[in-house]
Formats: structure tokens, sequence, C-alpha cells
């Protein structure tokens, strides 16, 4: 008798589906270096901190579509202190 039962539970339950679709894409927060990244519902702000240029990303169909650049490391460059003789060094 309890398999009869456990059965038709079985019949019952075929044709159901729990199906689901999320839509959206992810945060790019911690994914991309030497950037900030500002998200604004569908759209996202990404400022490059070495040059300061921002791009803009809007999200289509859980894709980012827009163009990013690479936004390299910081670069130290060697500072030069150019010297300059005055008139008085050389009287």
């Amino acid at each position: 008798m309890h398999e009869s039962l456990v059965s038709k539970r079985l019949r019952f339950n075929v044709g159901v589906c729990a199906c689901m679709s999320v839509y959206g894409c992810k945060n790019l927060d911690g994914t991309l270096q030497h950037a900030v990244v500002r998200r604004h519902g569908d759209t996202t702000s990404v400022r490059c901190l070495a040059t300061g240029e921002t791009f803009f990303l809007t999200c289509i169909e859980s894709r980012w579509v827009g163009e990013l650049n690479n936004c390299s490391a910081p670069t130290r460059g060697l500072t030069i202190s150019a010297f300059s003789p005055t008139m008085s060094q050389y009287m």
C-alpha cells in the first residue's frame, strides 16, 4: 500500500517543473585591479587610477556591453632634478 501511494505521488508531480531564470550582470568589484568600479543598476563606471580615464558599461541580457581599456598599474617614474648653474658660480 505504501508503494502505490508513492507512485501516485510521483505520477502527479511528473509534469511539474520549477524553472527559474536569472537575468543581470555580476558585479565587477574586485575583478579589475588598479580601477575604481561603481555600479548604478544596469550601468557601471570604471575609472582607471593611473590615467583617470572613465569607461561606462551597460548590462544587457546578463553581459556587460561597452568599451573597457586596460587599467594598468601606475608606473613610478624617476625624478630627475635638473641642475642649472647660475652666473654667480662662474665669478
